[in-house]
């Protein structure tokens, strides 16, 4: 089949100019193969490029291949420019191909897991994050800029600039040299496998496997010829017919003739076998093609493009990269009579770990600051006899957090916010709905909690689909809302602060208790001991705090994450070897159920743990040895509680 009909200067240039992508982009999705081929060997360098170091130089010819089969697929119904499609095609073929391996690192249902240590492939940026590493190529590498890139990634500008920021930062010590053109040319069946994958898309000849430039001929003189008509072409030379399969052909319309060629007439008898054999196959597989169907019918797959966790990531990337959140919340609480009580805040966050928060009839305000370590409250209790007092109080040396006297508040409104990104994480089998609030263009997330105990067990999040800011936070028990969060005049980047009220009218003498601010490096001369921190952490979290408290010799070290925070705390044992250790958590009064839990690696090995990670406590995991007592608590799931204690070095 000759490529459609169109006017000659549609794709032919003026001498030395180049063919504008625009126009071979509207030709290819008009069908012309030959216009697909140009636009794959124009840009192929820098996809091969990015393809290869978004997967670590591992199975980077397989990845590429999948994504110009679908690149081929869809380019009829491509609008917007070549470059950036192109490129978020191959992002998210590579995407997928570091899921599979996740998943096969992790096992499942009736698979082991992965236990194979991976080789070290020497790769610059194999520390980083795939989004991390994509934006670093593109921007740092191939010098595109960040409107582009965004439209690479589906995020907006700010995730691209904050993504980019946190990549050089994680570089200061990277390993070899980002260098783009330190990239292994294609193998040498490449273009063959490639023209055979096309070739099977449409049953004609595909697209003109694209000739690499030499190194010394400038990329405007490289034409792929547009080939004639199949009826055109003279039948090729025998030794032509069997040439070698890695050898790559000039185009897949030859390729398409040589495969033709090389099947030799099939006689009437052995037709008949053929397809008497083909029947007895079909016959033998029909009741296990019928167990398949009933069985992919029920199993759920992963949703390979805005599947919830990956909404709830970028929610996450957001608001980590913001400097700053402030909004108006308003909470529904639902009893179990059925009676509703309702409350509103004006609540600022800083990324390092102030906030403000102040209710609407003021009789509620809690202020952290968090270079200064001074936490100061306010709050008016009614009396019996109607009258109000007035309870007031200001914490200096505070630790960086529990669980001792620290500023982090597991009960501020925004607690739920990370109770639900941390849940809404693994649920990658269900795509994110899209709606519409107040006329305002957002995503819905749904996925169940994690050990729900009496609490709720399943979480709606609903965030603005521009700005991935959240709008609402429902939680359901067997289906019904016990609690909704509402986010109004939400503000990302604003100035805010300062992180104090004035409790000057309330007599309050600031408590000291006892914790100073240290640099990493003085912690063994404050305490005698090198602080123990975490190899892993989830994507994202920072270095936010240290102090120390000579007396217990405790040293709590917090990480931050946007609304999120990560405390580990050592300190000398409180307990002899092989006793358990209380709860050393003030739970307000709730007392959550505790589970036991076996440390398999780091200088806590073989110490039996106690974890809680149920809805309505923070989660936390304590234990000790005979020497030392840590613990981890804040934004993790179960997990990767157990997962951080492990790594602590």
């Amino acid at each position: 089949m000759p490529p459609p009909s169109r006017p000659d200067d549609d794709l032919d240039p003026a001498p030395g100019e180049p063919v504008d992508d625009a126009r071979l982009l509207r030709a290819a999705g008009a069908g012309d193969d030959a216009a697909f081929a140009t636009l794959l060997e124009r840009h192929d360098r820098l996809l091969h490029q990015f393809a290869h170091h978004l997967l670590d130089g591992v199975g980077t010819e397989a990845v590429l291949e999948e994504a110009y089969v679908k690149a081929y697929r869809a380019v009829s119904r491509q609008r917007g420019p070549a470059r950036p499609w192109l490129l978020r095609t191959v992002y998210l073929a590579g995407l997928d191909e570091v899921r599979r391996r996740e998943r096969r690192r992790q096992g499942g249902p009736g698979r082991k897991p992965d236990r194979e240590s991976r080789p070290d492939t020497g790769q610059p940026l194999a520390h980083l994050r795939p989004d991390q590493r994509a934006v670093l190529v593109l921007v740092e590498g191939a010098g595109l800029g960040e409107a582009e890139v965004a439209a690479v990634l589906g995020s907006p500008e700010p995730t691209v600039r904050g993504l980019l920021a946190r990549a050089r930062l994680a570089g200061e010590d990277p390993g070899p040299a980002l260098d783009l053109e330190d990239v292994p040319p294609h193998d040498q069946g490449f273009w063959s496998r490639l023209g055979g994958r096309l070739l099977a898309e449409r049953d004609a000849p595909a697209a003109p496997v694209p000739r690499m430039p030499d190194p010394d001929e400038p990329t405007s003189a490289i034409r792929t010829p547009r080939p004639p008509p199949v009826a055109m072409q003279k039948r090729a030379p025998r030794r032509a017919r069997f040439r070698r399969s890695d050898v790559p052909p000039d185009t897949v319309e030859e390729l398409a003739t040589d495969a033709r060629r090389r099947r030799t007439p099939v006689r009437l008898p052995a037709l008949a076998l053929r397809v008497l054999t083909v029947l007895v196959v079909l016959a033998v597989l029909a009741g296990v093609l019928v167990a398949v169907v009933t069985m992919a019918a029920r199993a759920r797959s992963p949703v390979r493009e805005d599947s919830v966790a990956d909404i709830s990531g970028r929610t996450v990337a957001a608001l980590a990269d913001a400097r700053s959140f402030s909004a108006v919340v308003d909470e529904e609480v639902v009893g179990a009579d059925g009676r509703r009580t309702t409350s509103r805040y004006q609540l600022a966050r800083h990324r390092n770990g102030s906030y403000l928060m102040i209710a609407a009839d003021l009789r509620h305000m809690v202020a952290y600051d968090t270079p200064t370590n001074t936490l100061r409250s306010r709050r008016l209790v009614p009396r019996p006899d109607g009258s109000t007092a007035v309870l007031a109080t200001q914490e200096t040396g505070l630790a960086a957090g529990p669980p001792d006297p620290s500023g982090l508040d597991p009960t501020l409104p925004d607690a739920e916010l990370s109770l639900a990104l941390r849940s809404l994480a693994d649920v990658d089998e269900e795509a994110a709905g899209k709606a519409r609030v107040g006329g305002r263009a957002v995503w819905v997330l749904g996925g169940p909690l994690p050990d729900p105990g009496r609490g709720p067990d399943r979480v709606v999040l609903v965030v603005d689909r521009a700005r991935l800011a959240p709008v609402r936070i429902t939680l359901l028990r067997r289906g019904r809302s016990v609690r909704t969060v509402r986010f109004s005049e939400v503000a990302l980047d604003a100035p805010v602060g300062p992180f104090t009220i004035d409790l000057s009218a309330d007599g309050v003498r600031p408590v000291d208790r006892g914790f100073r601010p240290v640099g990493l490096d003085d912690v063994v001369s404050a305490v005698g001991y090198a602080p123990l921190r975490p190899a892993y952490l989830p994507p994202g979290f920072e270095l936010a705090a240290s102090t120390v408290r000579r007396q217990g010799r405790v040293v709590s070290v917090a990480y931050q994450r946007g609304n999120e925070s990560v405390v580990v705390t050592t300190r000398s044992s409180p307990v002899q070897r092989g006793d358990l250790w209380a709860d050393p958590f003030d739970r307000g009064g709730h007392r959550p159920r505790v589970e036991r839990v076996q440390v398999t690696s780091g200088p806590f090995r073989l110490t039996t743990a106690q974890r809680v990670a149920e809805v309505g406590a923070l989660p936390s995991v304590w234990g000790s040895n005979d020497t030392l007592a840590f613990t981890v608590a804040g934004d993790l799931t179960a997990e990767q509680l157990i997962r951080v204690v492990a790594s602590l070095r």
